[in-house]
C-alpha cells in the first residue's frame, strides 16, 4: 500500500476518512456538507489536530515500474484494438521488453513540517510528487504536483 495515497496520506495525518453535521435527536446527516477529512492515528499530528512531528519533511516510497508492459496495459485500456492485437504489435516491436523493470520513486510531502522537502529532488521520468497547495481560502490540501514525463497515465492516486 506505499503507492495508495489514502494508506500514505493516512499515516501522515491520520485514518482517511468524512466529517458531516448529523443530528442525533432525528437520525439524520447533511451529504451535502460531507467533507473527506483525516480523523485519528497518523504520526504528524496529534490527537487535537495540532502537528507534532514537523521534523520529518517527507516520507518516500521506493518502488519498480515496468515501463513496456505498463505500455501494453495502456493500449488494451484505450481499447483501440483487441487485446491479443494488442500484444502482438508489442511483441513485433524489437524494443519491447514486458520485463523491464526501473526504479521510481514516490516524494509524499508533510504538510507540516518545518523545512519542507525539495522539490527539485527525485523528478525523474517516472517519479511523482504528492505536494503541498494551498487553496484561494488559505487553506492547504495536497495533490499531485510533479509527475514524470513516462509515468502512464491510467496510474492515479
Amino acid at each position: 500500500m506505499l503507492e495508495n495515497v489514502d494508506f500514505m496520506l493516512g499515516s501522515m495525518y491520520g485514518d482517511s476518512g468524512f466529517k458531516f453535521p448529523f443530528n442525533p435527536q432525528a437520525g439524520t446527516l447533511d451529504r451535502s456538507r460531507m467533507e473527506q477529512s483525516f480523523l485519528s492515528g497518523g504520526m504528524m499530528l496529534g490527537p487535537d489536530g495540532k502537528p507534532r512531528n514537523t521534523t520529518i519533511s517527507a516520507l518516500i516510497t521506493l518502488t519498480q515500474i515496468r515501463p513496456h508492459y505498463q505500455r501494453l496495459v495502456e493500449m488494451v485500456r484505450t481499447k483501440t484494438k483487441s487485446v491479443p492485437e494488442c500484444i502482438a504489435e508489442a511483441e513485433n516491436d524489437p524494443s519491447f521488453n514486458g520485463e523491464l523493470t526501473v526504479p521510481r520513486v514516490i516524494v509524499w510531502h508533510s504538510a507540516v513540517a518545518r523545512i519542507s522537502f525539495p522539490s527539485n529532488l527525485f523528478c525523474g521520468l517516472y517519479d511523482s510528487h504528492f505536494g503541498i497547495v494551498r487553496r484561494e481560502n488559505g487553506e492547504l490540501y495536497q495533490q499531485v504536483t510533479f509527475r514524470g514525463g513516462l509515468l502512464p497515465a491510467h496510474i492515479e492516486y
